[in-house]
């Protein structure tokens, strides 16, 4: 995901926060340094109950023909952001319900696992990702959404340095190995959710280039998270370049990549900009999926509403202040439809990002949500035309799925 700040009504709380002298006890309860921090479940890396080992060792793609559902292909789908109200209210299947009259037949839902430092080999359950996602995801499924669980880390240092996920690493071998068995914990917990919720997918990690090197660990962790979920599993890369580098994509049944390209550095950019700034991702990616024989999902792409949108289109509102501008963020989201919708290794992509607050988005907003905004026609119109590539039989995948 984009380098990620707090959003300003969540900014504006923590001010109030802060100017109470409550704001050590709000971080005491995030960085695992006092409050109610759970540590994942178990204390050894693989370690899971006799009876909940998952029947069947092999991945398989669901059945189209689930009453209630719509076909697994394409993944027309949102990211919908941890935020309140919860993903198991009401007002979560709210959304749901308009994401359908949108085209959405997808959404990501996203557990944060927390880090108090990028040195930390600690990850834990703040309070904030204390959620019911078994509740959550059963109830989405419920209302004709399919799921994917794709949870992330989180560091109070994204917001205090500047950091992100790309910067998580270890040198020292023993801290390295430390992280991996604490991570795995992380996801043996949100394995189980994504089983006992029923989740459609689940994502092993996101956006951690300078860890998916150690290939060893990475395939150990997916042997650990086999023994309980046998569904799809995909890892959401940072972009092409570390999607190119990833050595265990046979043991996923798509390739995840995060993309927010740098499209065009003009201001005022015409549609053959950003279509030529397309090109050459499109062949890495066509390249990527024909070497390791998969299809790649969009597991996040996104536009600001802000004038050159398609410019460094990671950089969150407290990072680059802009103009608003629907026109140019309606444009990148047309643009993209137009050029990766119709590549046959396409199979869906999870538009960052939605919320379950309805009053999110509008013509003043700048950040990335569509909501209340013209590119939330784009999304539609956009979602349609993919919807028709696949059920007019336009879409037999060239590059065939090897599960």
């Amino acid at each position: 995901m984009p380098p990620m700040k707090a959003p300003i009504h969540v900014r504006f709380f923590l001010r109030l926060l802060a100017c109470a002298g409550m704001w050590s006890a709000v971080l005491s309860a995030c960085d695992g340094s006092g409050g109610r921090e759970r540590p994942a479940e178990s204390s050894a890396v693989a370690v899971v109950d006799k009876g909940e080992a998952s029947q069947g060792a092999d991945a398989h793609i669901p059945p189209d023909d689930i009453p209630g559902l719509p076909p697994y292909r394409p993944m027309a789908g949102m990211t919908i952001a941890d935020n309140f109200p919860d993903y198991a209210s009401d007002q979560a299947l709210v959304l749901c319900d308009t994401l359908k009259k949108r085209g959405a037949t997808w959404a990501a839902v996203t557990p944060c696992g927390a880090m108090s430092s990028m040195n930390s080999r600690n990850v834990f359950w703040s309070r904030w990702a204390e959620r019911d996602y078994v509740g959550a995801i059963r109830r989405m499924r419920s209302h004709g959404v399919r799921v994917l669980l794709k949870p992330y880390i989180w560091c109070n240092e994204f917001w205090t340095h500047k950091k992100w996920t790309g910067d998580i690493r270890f040198a020292d071998s023993s801290d390295r190995a430390g992280w991996f068995a604490s991570y795995t914990r992380f996801m043996m917990d949100n394995a189980r959710y994504a089983r006992d919720g029923g989740a459609d997918m689940l994502c092993i990690g996101l956006e951690l280039p300078q860890l998916t090197p150690y290939e060893a660990e990475w395939r150990a962790l997916i042997d650990s998270i086999r023994i309980i979920y046998t569904g799809p599993l995909t890892y959401a890369a940072h972009g092409t370049e570390e999607a190119d580098r990833i050595g265990f994509w046979d043991k996923l049944q798509f390739i995840g990549i995060n993309l927010y390209p740098n499209l065009s550095g003009d201001v005022d950019p015409d549609d053959a900009s950003l279509r030529n700034g397309w090109g050459p991702i499109i062949d890495n990616c066509a390249r990527i999926a024909e070497q390791h024989r998969r299809e790649i999902i969009l597991t996040e792409a996104g536009f600001r509403s802000v004038v050159a949108a398609a410019h460094k289109p990671w950089e969150w509102p407290e990072h680059e202040e802009r103009p608003v501008s629907m026109s140019h963020q309606s444009q990148a989201y047309r643009i993209l439809a137009d050029e990766l919708y119709p590549q046959s290794w396409f199979a869906g992509i999870f538009w960052w990002k939605v919320f379950t607050n309805q009053s999110a988005g509008g013509p003043r907003d700048d950040t990335f949500t569509p909501q209340g905004k013209p590119a939330f026609d784009d999304l539609q119109r956009g979602f349609a035309k993919l919807h028709g590539m696949f059920a007019n039989g336009h879409r037999v995948p060239a590059v065939p799925m090897e599960n």
